[in-house]
């Protein structure tokens, strides 16, 4: 396989990150989670962590300033120098134009939903607020009501899948996402996928596209 370097875009509860995890599994590279990335940052208390939190908060988009440090930073790391699967990045043709600079080549993967089938599944959404593992109520029900299989956390809304704030993400997918995916459709290094399928018959499209 020549390309080890990818991204994996899609909507809200798309399963991006499902079959981000799948590919680094296959090809033995680690995930670049930007959701994660910035909420860990926002833990944090720092200045900058304080305004990531306000951000996500509203729905709205991290600066490119932060986001593209961000991802510079764990791409440079030793551990990504055989490949990495990048996780809801880029968002924005700025940010795409200085992937494209420091990491050639990437194939970008598609999941696409429709926004009904994602406020349907954000619905559902619950996770630990102690470890952090993510449920689904109709297709991943914990064995306990409201509680964690793995550490007994008490499982809750994530704030940013409130029904305000998964509107606002949506609207900003569409509205900024359109000219970063024609972008990297013009430099044919875009695939996409039907995300409405099993989880096993969207790694099969994948998989079948990438090769």
């Amino acid at each position: 396989m020549k390309h080890k370097k990818f991204v994996v875009l899609g909507a809200q509860a798309s399963g991006k990150g499902t079959q981000a995890e799948i590919l680094s599994k296959k090809f033995k590279i680690p995930i670049i989670g930007m959701g994660a990335l910035l909420r860990a940052e926002s833990r944090r208390k720092t200045p900058r962590g304080r305004l990531i939190h306000s951000i996500i908060r509203t729905g709205k988009f991290v600066p490119f300033q932060i986001t593209n440090k961000l991802i510079k930073n764990q791409i440079s790391r030793p551990a990504a120098r055989r490949g990495f699967v990048i996780d809801g990045y880029p968002r924005h043709i700025v940010q795409a134009k200085f992937l494209s600079q420091i990491a050639p080549g990437i194939r970008v993967i598609l999941i696409k939903i429709s926004d009904t089938e994602a406020k349907k599944r954000i619905a559902g959404r619950r996770v630990c607020a102690k470890c952090g593992d993510i449920y689904n109520l109709i297709a991943d029900v914990p064995k306990r009501k409201g509680i964690c299989n793995s550490c007994g956390g008490r499982l809750v809304l994530r704030e940013d899948d409130q029904p305000k704030v998964v509107n606002a993400r949506l609207k900003l997918f569409h509205q900024e996402t359109e000219s970063v995916l024609k972008y990297f459709a013009r430099r044919g290094e875009l695939i996409e996928a039907d995300g409405e399928k099993t989880i096993a018959e969207v790694a099969r499209e994948i998989n079948k596209k990438i090769k």
